[in-house]
């Protein structure tokens, strides 16, 4: 088992950062406009425009976006009262619709990991066949983050 779970988690990381590449790939070539607007708001935007911009992207595809959660849990720890606060306030938001699941959250180890196919835990996630496969390994590699 304990080298089931390993495996998930290095399964789960890896896919992460390819379902993270995937959309942003996927993003920029379908709307161009739309994701230089959300690259430039990152960077220089107002601390409001930028948590719009997190948030919007985190509602879109959580998997795929776990540096702007990141992100915006980062800027909860600002010196800065009202750009913590906002901060604060978009968290709970996204963690009372988003981001938690509706039961108690479980590690990976505590997953049925032998459930899931064994192809699951391997290859890519450029193909969306593939990407429904992936699906499940990526939101326990989400979960078990916390």
């Amino acid at each position: 088992m304990a080298g089931l779970v390993k495996t998930a988690r290095v399964s789960a990381a890896s896919l992460l950062e390819q379902l993270s590449k995937a959309y942003d790939e996927e993003h920029h070539r379908l709307d161009p406009a739309d994701a230089k607007w959300l690259a430039t708001v990152r960077r220089s935007g107002t601390t409001a425009d930028k948590l719009a911009a997190w948030t919007v992207v985190i509602q879109e595809n959580l998997p795929a976006n776990m540096r702007s959660l990141m992100a915006v849990l980062q800027l909860c720890s600002l010196k800065g009262k009202r750009q913590a606060a906002q901060a604060i306030e978009v968290m709970c938001e996204l963690f009372g619709g988003v981001v938690l699941p509706e039961r108690k959250l479980k590690y990976l180890f505590e997953q049925p990991l032998h459930l899931l196919p064994e192809a699951a835990l391997k290859g890519d996630v450029r193909n969306k066949v593939r990407v429904a496969l992936h699906a499940p390994v990526a939101a326990r590699g989400v979960e078990d983050r916390r």
